[in-house]
């Protein structure tokens, strides 16, 4: 069977975010627990980033199954969920939007960050710093979400 245009390009997007999701999730129930720092969200930005870019090389086979595409609108988004013994306590989502150029730009980041094109910064992820990624970051949304979320519990709100 042949999947949908849409559908072929949205597969290896799929595939990360599954992965940011579960590794995301594991790392969520454990610091829930206790008072979550900056420095702390930041290390684990650059852990999930570093597995990411290990793991799932993928934006040549983009960029060629966008070839002649002429809507490039694209969207980061990540969800995380909190369950205790199969209840789930919230969820949290962030997401920052952009388009994918028809070639890769810059060498910072991972994955899809050097053909992710970020209009307010007037570059791709792959060409901003990493504390302008972190300003907009979809994961850093949730997680100051979440983070939100738990200090509201340990203030008795």
């Amino acid at each position: 069977m042949r999947w949908p245009i849409r559908l072929q390009i949205l597969l290896p997007f799929v595939a990360v975010v599954l992965l940011a999701i579960t590794a995301l999730t594991a790392v969520a129930v454990r610091l829930a627990s206790r008072h979550i720092e900056q420095q702390t969200l930041s290390r684990l930005q650059t852990t999930i980033d570093t597995l990411a870019h290990a793991s799932f090389p993928l934006t040549t086979p983009v960029l060629e199954r966008m070839r002649g595409v002429a809507n490039r609108a694209a969207r980061y988004q990540c969800v995380i969920a909190l369950a205790d013994h199969g209840r789930i306590l919230g969820t949290w989502a962030g997401s920052v939007e952009g388009e994918i150029l028809d070639e890769q730009r810059g060498t910072n980041g991972f994955g899809y960050d050097p053909m992710f094109y970020h209009p307010a910064f007037g570059c791709t992820f792959g060409e901003a710093t990493a504390e302008q990624k972190l300003s907009v970051s979809h994961r850093g949304q949730a997680f100051r979400k979440l983070i939100g979320w738990y200090r509201g519990i340990e203030r008795g709100i």
